[in-house]
């Protein structure tokens, strides 16, 4: 006999009180820089202003076949979705700047030579975080460098902010998932008693007292209420 469909709502309800759910807006990017780029440009600013990003997806191409019988669908390839990604534009137009030195590097844009592959794909690296800023998934994307820069409409009676559209091409993906750790109730200075070396000595049965005890009594004393009053949060 079936579970009434009431059964399975609450059981979802209760998944999703105790699992939760992953949202769209927790999220990481990290990128290396290709040897092709020669400049030193901002990278945490270039990627704190990735105002986002898409997971990429994957296909699998087919043929038709048919043996004995009726037509089946085989598959042939993997076929990877571009990574789109949109930009903040700031004052100083470095991301902006990056990527046209990203494009130039690719083709010279005088000469039109072709540079090696190797010298302008890099990786990137998307995060995924719960709620709690913990990862809970990650993917990797290897030989990416851009396809397209998207262009940019900009008019007298516009006033919105400027953003830059990316189109990133890569050989291919991989993804790695992590599970949650441990909830634990034990305060910051629980945890600190438990560490097995404080300035490289070993704990024993009684703790190890922390130089800045006697050096910079007053700043321990402070780091220590901190760390307490975490512990009651």
């Amino acid at each position: 006999m079936s579970e009434p469909k009431n059964g399975n709502l609450k059981n979802f309800i209760a998944m999703v009180k105790t699992e939760g759910l992953m949202r769209t807006s927790r999220y990481n990017v990290s990128m290396r820089l290709p040897r092709s780029i020669t400049t030193s440009p901002n990278m945490r600013k270039v990627l704190l202003y990735c105002s986002d990003i898409t997971i990429p997806g994957i296909t699998l191409a087919t043929n038709q076949l048919r043996i004995h019988g009726e037509i089946r669908e085989a598959p042939t390839e993997k076929m990877y979705d571009n990574a789109n990604m949109t930009f903040y534009v700031d004052n100083n137009m470095e991301v902006k700047k990056l990527f046209d030195t990203w494009m130039n590097s690719i083709q010279h844009p005088v000469t039109r030579n072709f540079n090696y592959y190797d010298e302008y794909t890099t990786e990137i690296k998307i995060d995924v975080e719960d709620t709690k800023d913990r990862k809970r998934y990650e993917i990797t994307m290897h030989e990416c460098y851009p396809k397209n820069i998207g262009q940019i409409q900009v008019g007298y009676d516009q006033k919105e902010v400027m953003k830059l559209q990316v189109s990133m091409q890569y050989k291919y993906w991989k993804s790695k998932a992590y599970a949650a750790p441990k909830e634990t109730k034990e305060s910051p200075w629980d945890r600190f008693l438990k560490v097995p070396t404080i300035n490289g000595r070993e704990l024993t049965s009684q703790p190890s007292v922390p130089e800045q005890y006697n050096d910079n009594f007053q700043g321990f004393q402070q780091d220590y209420n901190q760390m307490s009053y975490s512990g009651r949060a």
